[in-house]
């Protein structure tokens, strides 16, 4: 059985019983699992990087709700990820609370915090 695409291509229609889930295939497939692990594990990494980044200048700017909004996303995607409750999931969530901490008043982030957010990062 095929079907045509919108621009004119014929493909092969495939179940979706057909197509195994993400837990089989990893199963069926550790390399790969440990690879997509290594590459989530880096993903993340960059995550937390980039949001410390953004909230900093969020921060240094007067914008604490920036601040605290870009900190908040970068936690709840660590924390859905496959790795979240690896050590270095664990060691980034800490991270972004500990930043989240210091960016609660702009009072408090120009006083102290800022510089805390910028020795630890």
């Amino acid at each position: 059985r095929r079907a045509v695409t919108a621009d004119g291509l014929r493909v092969a229609r495939v179940r979706a019983a057909e197509v195994p889930s993400a837990r089989e295939r990893e199963r069926l497939d550790p390399a790969a699992a440990a690879s997509h692990a290594a590459v989530e594990r880096q993903r993340n990494r960059y995550l937390v990087v980039d949001a410390l980044t953004n909230a900093t200048k969020a921060g240094d700017s007067g914008n604490m709700e920036e601040a605290r909004r870009t900190l908040m996303d970068a936690m709840r995607q660590v924390e859905t990820s496959s790795t979240a409750k690896e050590e270095m999931g664990k060691a980034l969530m800490e991270d972004l609370k500990q930043a989240m901490g210091q960016m609660r008043t702009a009072g408090e982030y120009k006083s102290s915090g800022h510089a805390v957010v910028r020795m630890r990062w």
